[in-house]
């Protein structure tokens, strides 16, 4: 059967990359210290929803599959999708839960007449090419009323983005394609695919590196990362 998505080079590259990296990029979701400041970010971001018990969600790059894990109870059904054969096997095997199904496609080509109540991505909005095309596409997938979610980068925090910007020379391991939205480009984007009740919220002041880079030692790390992540729910 033919492949019905058309790749472009840099979607083709990132995938690439993944796949090399899918057992390493999975160690983040079995550190402790990671496990804390990743977990907050997701509760934080679902947080903002007006329910905290939904029927179906969708996963758009769900990597290891650890978000069936972390909101479980929160839904009667998830689906993550990624572009990454490797990373579904890994979901598969970690987070084999009977309410969870894992499924390697590329959202393009994730054509089920299933619709869901919320559709959540997590540091994935900035991997997707041809953006308002590709998005009209995805929340097309959403029940009537249902909720998009998107979590990506703080343009506005300056030590994060310098952060970044050393990782993606330094780390052969990181994505070279690090686009940066700032909050009028969400809320242009929003607006040109046709969501409503936008609401742009900033969040992971300092906890952000613990849920992205692992760091030693372990038990300092761990200690840090509560600290840190104590410190964003204030602010946040």
């Amino acid at each position: 059967m033919k492949n019905k998505i058309n790749k472009t080079i840099r979607e083709t590259r990132d995938q690439s990359l993944f796949e090399r990296i899918a057992d390493q990029y999975c160690k983040k979701d079995r550190r402790e210290s990671s496990i804390i400041a990743r977990r907050h970010r997701l509760l934080q971001t679902f947080n903002v929803l007006p329910q905290k018990k939904y029927s179906k969600l969708l996963e758009v790059g769900c990597a290891c599959g650890y978000a069936a894990s972390y909101l479980h109870g929160r839904y009667k059904n998830y689906v993550g999708i990624d572009y990454s054969k490797n990373l579904i096997a890994y979901a598969k095997e970690t987070n084999n839960l009977p309410d969870a199904d894992f499924i390697a496609v590329n959202v393009k080509d994730y054509n089920n007449n299933e619709l869901f109540d919320v559709i959540f991505m997590i540091g994935v909005l900035h991997h997707i090419d041809k953006l308002e095309e590709n998005l009209i596409q995805i929340i097309n997938k959403l029940k009537p009323g249902g909720w998009f979610v998107a979590n990506e980068p703080q343009s506005a925090n300056k030590i994060i983005q310098l952060m970044r910007n050393i990782r993606s020379k330094t780390d052969s391991k990181y994505s070279s394609d690090q686009i940066v939205f700032s909050k009028s480009d969400l809320y242009k984007l929003y607006n040109s695919v046709g969501l409503e009740n936008i609401n742009i919220i900033p969040q992971g002041i300092f906890s952000t590196p613990f849920a992205e880079v692992i760091i030693k030692p372990d038990s300092l790390a761990k200690a840090l990362s509560k600290v840190c992540v104590s410190i964003d729910t204030v602010f946040e």
